[in-house]
C-alpha cells in the first residue's frame, strides 16, 4: 500500500499544479533500504508509460473526481488513517498540456469508466487513447461524462492514464 501512496501523493500534486520532492532517506552506513528503492523503481515504472500527463503538464480547471475520501489532508491525515487507501474506478485526477487533457487513474483498467468531468460541456473531443497502449479504445462523449471502453487494455496495477484531444 505504501508504494499506491507514493503515486497517490505525486498524481495529487501534480493534478493542482505542484512539485514532488521525495527524500528517501539511507541508513547508518548511507544504503537506501531495499524496500525504499523497491518503491521508488516501481513509482518510476509508473511514471515511464505515463510521463506526457506529467513532464511539462499543467493543472486542468479541474483537479480531480470520485470519492470525498480521496481528498487526504497531508500525512498526518494519511495516517490516522493507517495509510489505507480505497481507490476505486471512479477516481480521477486531472493534468493538461496543449490541447490534452490527462485523466490518471489509480487503479486497474476495467471494462468501462465513466469520466464525468469530460462531458459535453467541455468541448468536443477529438480522440481519445490510452498511455502505453497502441489499442484503439471505444468512447462516447456524452451529458454524464466520457465513456471508455478499457476492454482488453492492460495497465499497471497502479493505474492508467487516458489522454483526451480536445
Amino acid at each position: 500500500m505504501v508504494k499506491a501512496l507514493l503515486i497517490y501523493y505525486f498524481v495529487d500534486i501534480m493534478s493542482k499544479g505542484g512539485n514532488y520532492l521525495l527524500n528517501i532517506g539511507p541508513d547508518g552506513v548511507g544504503h537506501v533500504p531495499e524496500a525504499s528503492a523497491n518503491g521508488l523503481r516501481q513509482m518510476g515504472a509508473w511514471i515511464k508509460v505515463n510521463q506526457e500527463a506529467i513532464y511539462g503538464s499543467s493543472r486542468w480547471e479541474i483537479l480531480n473526481e470520485g470519492q470525498e475520501e480521496t481528498l487526504l489532508e497531508g500525512t498526518g491525515h494519511s495516517a490516522a488513517k493507517g495509510f489505507q487507501k480505497a481507490f476505486t474506478s471512479k477516481d480521477f485526477w486531472f493534468t493538461t498540456k496543449g490541447n490534452k487533457v490527462y485523466a490518471i487513474s489509480l487503479v486497474p483498467a476495467s471494462d468501462k469508466i465513466l469520466i464525468r468531468s469530460l462531458n459535453n460541456s467541455v468541448g468536443k473531443i477529438q480522440s481519445v487513447s490510452i498511455l502505453g497502449s497502441e489499442k484503439n479504445v471505444e468512447w462516447k462523449q456524452t451529458e454524464q461524462g466520457l465513456e471508455v471502453n478499457l476492454k482488453g487494455i492492460e495497465s499497471s496495477k497502479y493505474g492508467f492514464v487516458v489522454e483526451v484531444s480536445l
